[in-house]
């Protein structure tokens, strides 16, 4: 009686052991395959030229010191409140957070461990081989996807919902990223949740400390001047 109920109870376990494998085979196979149709199908020959430029960290330089300076200057209270926020998102959410994960899980990138990945740069378009050359382990999570949703949710918690377009650009920059070969789609969905989770928090830490000294604010009208 007892030897039943003990191998009844290994049999379960060992059929949940299975599915567990089943379903974790079965999205690392929907993960390649939606990197494969993103990276090598769905793709044109603008796509080629302006992802690579639009992911380039030069790109927002020039515009983000003018913007920034603009805030300080013109943007009041507000504006500074929203440059400090996104300086402890960014420095905390990116330096932190993804960063730490990156050297925690250390997965190497599509076009490092896939055969035939597109990895798309300004200067050429070189199919994968992975066994050129060694793998560096930076694919998990994504800091440009991390950085742009942090920067889109800041915006519209300070600036109202009027700003929520602004997520179309965060999606942008994630399809970017699976696009020229360097994360996989699962590296970018979980970089939206991440981010959402550690930036969502800062601003809920961020209205409480603010309405200790009377100033209200609602993340769906943004913060008032």
């Amino acid at each position: 009686m007892e030897t039943g109920k003990i191998c009844g109870t290994w049999t379960a376990a060992g059929g949940n052991e299975e599915m567990s494998t089943s379903i974790l085979q079965w999205l690392q196979q929907l993960d390649l395959s939606i990197l494969r149709w993103i990276n090598q199908v769905w793709t044109n020959p603008f796509l080629d030229w302006f992802f690579p430029r639009m992911a380039a960290p030069s790109i927002f330089l020039i515009p983000g010191i003018i913007l920034g300076l603009g805030l300080l200057w013109k943007g009041r209270m507000r504006g500074r409140l929203f440059l400090l926020l996104m300086a402890v998102v960014i420095g905390l959410g990116d330096a932190v957070i993804v960063n730490g994960l990156k050297k925690a899980v250390n997965r190497p990138r599509p076009h490092e461990t896939v055969q035939g990945v597109r990895l798309v740069t300004k200067e050429e378009i070189r199919i994968s081989n992975p066994t050129e050359r060694p793998s560096k382990g930076r694919s998990f999570p994504s800091a440009h996807v991390s950085n742009n949703v942090a920067l889109a949710l800041v915006v519209v918690a300070f600036y109202g919902r009027r700003y929520c377009w602004i997520f179309l650009w965060a999606f942008l920059m994630g399809w970017n990223r699976v696009y020229l070969g360097v994360h996989f789609p699962s590296d970018v969905l979980f970089s939206i949740f991440l981010s959402m989770t550690y930036t969502g928090l800062i601003l809920f830490v961020a209205r409480s400390i603010l309405k200790r000294y009377g100033i209200e604010w609602s993340f769906r009208e943004g913060l008032r001047n």
